[in-house]
C-alpha cells in the first residue's frame, strides 16, 4: 500500500477540477487524470496537526442543528477529512471520475468526544470494488486520532452506476470457477432484493439547505438548476451513454394555483407557437386586483407594469443561470490546467476566481430577490422566555461561551487588522460581512420553526456577541449586526404572515442587508416623539419623514421604520427597499465609519395595511427602544475593553525618565478607573439583558446601562487618548478611533436589537 504523509490539507479547487476532468473527452488518457479504469489503487493518505477553526465549527453547528459546545459535533471530523477523501478520488490511478458517483451510506463511530482545541491526525484509505445491484461500490475509510488514541472513524460508501457481471459476482462470492469474459452477462445474484425500496419517512427541508451546508463544509455538489427535479443522492449528474441511472427520489414542484387572481401577473410568458393553458387565465388576471392595495386611478397601470417587470426578471434570471453554468465549466478547466503552475500564477488566479465567482453569484441573487411567504403559519412563531435561576449569574452557558469564543477569535484575527482601512474607506469589506453571517449572528432572534438556532430568547447572547465583535472594531460590528436587528424585530413582534415572508431569507447563505430605522436627523432626538408620520389613506398607510445613521443604507433591501401612526402612536412598519418614495443619501459620521452610514428619505411611501409590524402595540415599540439601547451598551462595553487591553501594555512598555510610565500614580489610577468603569458598564448591561430574556421588566435596568455606557464610555475613550499622549492623537494607534466610536453609545437609537 502506497502511504503518503501530507504536510498540509490539499487545496479544494484544483481537486474539484481534477475529479471533473474525466468528463472531457480524452482527458482520462492523461496519467494524472483519474478515470482510466481498472481497480481502486492502494492509497493511504495521512495528515497530522489538524486543528478546528472555532468560527467554522460554529457555522457548521448552526446549519446542521448541533448545540454549540466546547467539543466538535459528532459529524464534523468528516468535514476535516473531506479534502483527503477528494485527494484519493483525484489520484491519477483512480479508475473513474467522482462526478456521477452516488453516496449510498455513511457509517460513523465516535469512540470519544474530541475537544475543540485538540490537535488531530487524519488517515483516509479506499477499499476494493464490490458488486452492487446497480453497479459497483467502494468505501473510503477515515480514522481520526486525538491524544494518541483512535477517537473517531467512518466508512463512506460510494456507488458507481452500472450492472455487475458474472465475473464480478464470482470474484465477490469466492468462486474458483474460471469464467471467460465473452461469457460474462449481467448478473442475477441480486434478484432476491426488492426492485424498489419503499419510502419510510418524509423530511421537509429548506430549499437552500444544500447550499448552506456546502458553504460551511466545503462539500459542494453540482446539483442541477433549482427549477428542475433534483436527485436526493449525491450523483446528480448523468453517467456515460449506455449506463443505466440509479433510481432516486425526486423533488416534485407544486402545481400552479388554480385561481388566476391569486398570482396575478406572475405567470411566465411562453414562446409563441406553443400551447399555454394558462394564457386565458392571464388575460382575465390583468384586471384582477393585485396583492397589495392601490388607488383606483393607478391600479390597472401598475398591475400591467408589474407583470411586464416580472416577466423580464424571469427571462433575465434564466439567462443569468445559463451564463453561470457556462462559467463554472470554464473555471473547472482553468483550475485543472498545469499552465498555471508553470507560470507561477495559480495562487493569484485562484484568489481572483474565488472573489469573482462569489460576487457574481451574489449579484445575480440580489438582483432578483423578492420576499414571499415560504410557508403558512397558523399563528406567529415565538421563542420561549428563559426561566429565572433565582440568582443573577453572569457566567455564560455552553452555547453562549461558544458564540463568545467564536466572536472573539473572529474579531482578533479578521476585524482588528481590517479596521483602519475600513475606517478610511468608510466601508466594511464584504469578506468580513460574509464571515460574520457564518457565525450565525443574524439568526439569534429567529424562532426555531423558521430555521433559527435558539429555542429561547437570548438577549444576553446578543450582548456577548456584540461585545466580542466590538472589541475588534465598533463600526464593523455595527455593520455586521444591523441585519440581525430586523430579523429579531420581526421574530419578536411580527405577524405570522410577516414571519413567513421575511425570516426565511435571514437563515440562508445570502442574508439580506436590512436596517432598523428609529433615529431621526435632529438634535435632542426623543424616540417617543417621532417626526416621521404614518397617516391612513383608505386601507393603506402613507409614510413621510427621514431616518438617520443607518448602516450600509445604500445596500439595504429591507427596513423596519418607526413612525407616529394615526390613532396608534409610535409604531413599526416593514418596508421593502423597492417601495416608491424611498431614497438614500450618504451621511458620514464622526465615528462608526466602516458601517457606511446613510440617511433614509421617506416621501409619500404607500404601504398595505399588513406592513404594520404586529398589531402596532405601544408596549412593543417601547420594548424595541429599550432592547436597542441594551444592544448599543454591549458594543460600548466591547470598545471600552479594547481601550483597557491596549493601554495596559502601552503604559508598561512606555518609559519616561528611565522607568515605565505605569509607575506614576496618576497613570496607574487612571488605568484602574478604566477597568472599574468597564466592569460596571458590563454588569449593568448583562443585568438588563438577562431580565429581558426572562420576560421581566427591564426599563429601569436599560436606562441605567444606557446612562452609564454613554457617560463612562466617552470618558474611557478620552482617557485612552490621554494616556497615549501624542500617540493617542494619530491614526497609528487605534485609540483615537475608539474615542470617536464610543460617543455613539449616547447618540444612537434603534439600528441594533437584542
Amino acid at each position: 500500500m502506497a502511504s503518503r504523509t501530507l504536510t498540509s490539507a490539499p487545496r479544494i479547487l484544483p481537486l474539484y477540477a481534477r475529479v471533473a476532468a474525466p468528463m472531457i473527452p480524452g482527458a482520462s488518457l492523461l496519467p494524472f487524470v483519474p478515470g482510466g479504469g481498472g481497480e481502486i489503487p492502494d492509497l493511504d493518505l495521512k495528515l497530522a496537526g489538524v486543528a478546528a477553526d472555532p468560527a467554522a465549527v460554529a457555522a457548521y453547528a448552526r446549519v446542521c442543528g448541533f448545540a454549540l459546545r466546547d467539543r466538535l459535533p459528532p459529524t464534523y471530523p468528516h468535514v476535516l477529512a473531506f479534502p483527503l477523501q477528494m485527494a484519493v478520488m483525484a489520484d491519477g490511478g483512480f479508475p473513474f471520475g467522482a462526478v456521477g458517483l452516488v453516496h449510498v451510506e455513511n457509517r460513523v463511530e465516535q469512540h470519544r468526544r474530541i475537544g475543540l482545541d485538540e490537535e488531530m491526525a487524519i488517515r483516509v484509505r479506499p477499499t476494493k470494488l464490490q458488486p452492487h445491484p446497480k453497479g459497483r461500490t467502494f468505501s473510503l475509510v477515515t480514522e481520526v486520532t486525538a491524544g494518541n488514541e483512535l477517537a473517531w472513524e467512518s466508512v463512506s460508501t460510494m456507488l458507481r452506476r452500472g450492472r455487475p457481471t458474472k465475473v464480478e459476482v464470482a470474484v465477490s462470492s469466492g468462486m474458483r470457477e474460471e469464467i471467460r469474459p465473452q461469457d460474462a452477462e449481467p448478473a442475477k445474484a441480486f434478484a432476491a432484493l426488492p426492485a424498489e425500496t419503499p419510502a419510510s419517512a418524509e423530511w421537509r427541508l429548506p430549499g437552500d439547505l444544500g447550499r448552506r451546508y456546502a458553504a460551511v463544509s466545503g462539500d459542494r455538489n453540482p446539483i442541477p438548476r433549482r427549477d428542475r427535479p433534483r436527485h436526493v443522492g449525491q450523483g446528480a449528474l448523468p453517467g456515460r451513454a449506455g449506463e443505466p441511472s440509479a433510481r432516486c427520489l425526486r423533488r416534485r414542484r407544486p402545481l400552479p394555483q388554480a385561481d388566476p387572481a391569486a398570482r396575478a401577473g406572475r405567470v411566465r410568458q411562453r414562446r409563441r407557437g406553443r400551447g399555454d393553458r394558462l394564457r386565458g387565465a392571464r388575460r382575465q388576471a390583468r384586471d384582477a386586483p393585485s396583492r397589495r392595495p392601490h388607488s383606483a386611478a393607478r391600479g390597472q397601470a401598475e398591475s400591467q407594469d408589474r407583470e411586464e417587470s416580472t416577466m423580464t426578471t424571469d427571462t433575465d434570471r434564466g439567462v443569468a443561470e445559463r451564463s453561470m453554468g457556462f462559467g463554472l465549466r470554464a473555471l473547472n478547466r482553468l483550475a485543472g490546467s498545469d499552465l498555471l503552475d508553470r507560470i507561477r500564477l495559480r495562487k493569484r488566479v485562484e484568489r481572483a476566481l474565488f472573489q469573482g465567482t462569489k460576487n457574481g453569484f451574489r449579484s445575480a441573487t440580489v438582483a432578483g430577490r423578492t420576499f414571499k411567504a415560504a410557508q403558512r403559519l397558523g399563528k406567529p412563531a415565538r421563542q420561549a422566555k428563559s426561566k429565572s435561576k433565582g440568582l443573577f449569574d453572569v457566567t455564560p452557558d455552553d452555547e453562549q461561551r461558544m458564540f463568545q469564543e467564536a466572536g472573539r477569535a473572529f474579531a482578533e484575527e479578521k476585524v482588528r487588522p481590517a479596521a483602519l482601512d475600513a475606517d478610511t474607506a468608510c466601508e466594511t469589506p464584504k469578506e468580513l460581512l460574509d464571515r460574520a453571517v457564518e457565525l450565525g449572528i443574524n439568526v439569534l432572534g429567529v424562532p426555531e420553526e423558521l430555521g433559527g438556532v435558539m429555542h429561547e430568547q437570548s438577549a444576553v447572547t446578543g450582548v456577548l456577541i456584540g461585545e466580542a465583535l466590538s472589541h475588534g472594531d465598533m463600526g464593523i460590528a455595527y455593520a455586521a449586526l444591523a441585519p440581525g436587528a430586523v430579523a429579531t424585530a420581526i421574530g419578536l413582534w411580527g405577524s405570522a404572515e410577516q414571519e413567513a415572508t421575511y425570516l426565511p431569507a435571514f437563515t440562508g447563505e445570502d442574508v439580506p442587508t436590512a436596517a432598523l430605522a428609529i433615529l431621526e436627523p435632529r438634535p435632542l432626538f426623543d424616540p417617543l416623539r417621532l417626526e416621521t408620520v404614518a397617516r391612513k389613506d383608505g386601507k393603506e398607510w402613507v409614510l413621510d419623514g427621514a431616518k438617520s445613521l443607518l448602516a450600509r443604507a445604500r445596500d439595504c433591501e429591507l427596513f423596519v421604520i418607526a413612525a407616529e401612526a394615526d390613532g396608534i402612536g409610535p409604531a413599526l412598519f416593514v418596508v421593502e427597499s423597492g417601495a416608491k418614495g424611498l431614497s438614500v443619501e450618504a451621511e458620514p459620521a464622526m465615528g462608526l465609519r466602516p458601517a457606511a452610514t446613510g440617511r433614509l428619505l421617506i416621501e409619500g411611501v404607500r404601504l398595505p395595511a399588513g406592513a404594520l409590524l404586529g398589531e402596532g402595540r405601544r408596549e412593543d415599540y417601547l420594548d424595541c427602544v429599550n432592547r436597542s439601547r441594551v444592544a448599543w451598551c454591549g458594543l460600548a462595553v466591547g470598545a471600552a475593553q479594547a481601550v483597557l487591553d491596549y493601554v495596559i501594555p502601552y503604559v508598561n512598555e512606555r518609559t519616561a525618565f528611565g522607568e515605565p510610565i505605569s509607575n506614576r500614580q496618576a497613570v496607574a489610577f487612571s488605568v484602574s478607573d478604566i477597568g472599574i468603569e468597564t466592569d460596571g458598564m458590563r454588569l449593568a448591561t448583562y443585568r438588563a439583558a438577562s431580565r429581558a430574556d426572562r420576560g421581566e421588566g427591564f426599563v429601569r435596568e436599560a436606562a441605567i446601562a444606557r446612562r452609564l455606557c454613554a457617560a463612562k464610555g466617552m470618558w474611557i475613550g478620552s482617557e485612552g487618548v490621554q494616556l497615549l499622549g501624542g500617540h493617542g492623537f494619530v491614526k497609528e494607534h487605534p485609540v483615537e478611533r475608539w474615542y470617536r466610536d464610543l460617543r455613539a453609545a449616547g447618540v444612537m437609537e434603534g439600528a441594533l436589537l437584542v
